[in-house]
């Protein structure tokens, strides 16, 4: 009697090990079937999205890889990168790039990944800056990245490597200008390049007093400011409009600004009344304002 109760208790627990292995190798296998029907699902769910949503504007910093500091003072320029169209018939892209006061057309090719696209792109090569974009699309993130080469290899900085977001640019006459711009110094070569400590044109916490964009300004508004205040003051009207700057200037002041995204070398068909206005007033004065000059680097 008591073998017969011990073999019972041996294939009682025989019995409940292979069920437990069997469980086991059967939640394994759900396990490797979840992940691979999610994995299966965020690929389609990426797939699933069409290319023309890769169109518009990325906008970001331009970071110099290779800059020569011997060439020029280091600065990251705000681009923004427009993907205009695609034909899906041949892989061709076409768009164009705004950075530094240049808008320059690119057109190339294109190869769709399980992302979104890679794609290589030539501007024409007619101006100096010219250059040749590598980059990647990814459609569910909504972001760009890459690099830029020069055609000419004589520039301070002949390669730029970037991430930009895919953002949508809408004029808005309430963005101000930030805290932090206030005491910021104004981008000076010579002052610069020489050494750090000397003297510099600053702006000062009256920058921050005005927006020309909503306001009207009057004489006692701005009479007192500083020529560099009242510059920064004039070009945030343009800088609202999405104007993307040649003043270096002014470059060195909205590039850090996060709303700034430039889109256009010209906005003064968009400019309302309001601004043409104050604008008009702001040059009279700075014709005659001084400059406001700090000792940095202390």
């Amino acid at each position: 009697m008591k073998r017969i109760y011990v073999s019972l208790l041996l294939i009682i627990g025989g019995l409940a090990a292979c069920q437990s292995s069997e469980e086991a190798n059967t939640s394994q296998t759900e396990q490797n079937t979840d992940k691979e029907e999610q994995e299966k699902a965020e690929t389609e769910e990426t797939s699933d999205v069409p290319l023309t949503d890769g169109l518009g504007y990325y906008a970001g910093d331009f970071e110099p890889v290779d800059f020569d500091y011997e060439k020029d003072i280091y600065h990251e320029n705000k681009i923004t990168i427009s993907i205009d169209s695609l034909n899906e018939a041949n892989e061709t892209i076409y768009g164009h790039s705004i950075v530094a006061g240049n808008k320059r057309p690119f057109k190339g090719t294109y190869e769709v990944t399980e992302a979104g696209y890679v794609a290589k792109v030539r501007e024409p090569g007619d101006d100096p800056y010219d250059g040749v974009f590598n980059f990647t699309i990814d459609l569910k993130e909504k972001t760009m990245t890459g690099t830029w080469d020069a055609f000419q290899q004589n520039a301070s900085a002949n390669a730029t490597k970037y991430t930009l977001e895919h953002r949508i640019f809408i004029y808005d006459p309430a963005l101000t200008l930030p805290e932090n711009v206030q005491w910021a110094r104004l981008y000076d070569e010579t002052s610069l390049a020489a050494n750090l400590t000397r003297e510099g044109e600053a702006l000062t916490e009256d920058v921050l007093k005005v927006n020309p964009s909503l306001q009207e300004l009057t004489n006692k508004d701005i009479e007192n400011l500083t020529k560099g205040d009242l510059e920064v003051i004039r070009n945030s009207i343009y800088a609202r409009h999405g104007y993307s700057f040649k003043n270096r200037k002014m470059r060195f002041v909205f590039d850090h600004i996060d709303w700034y995204m430039p889109v256009s070398t010209d906005v003064r068909n968009q400019l309302t009344a309001l601004e043409l206005k104050n604008i008009d007033l702001l040059k009279r004065y700075e014709q005659h304002a001084a400059r406001y000059y700090d000792s940095f680097g202390r």
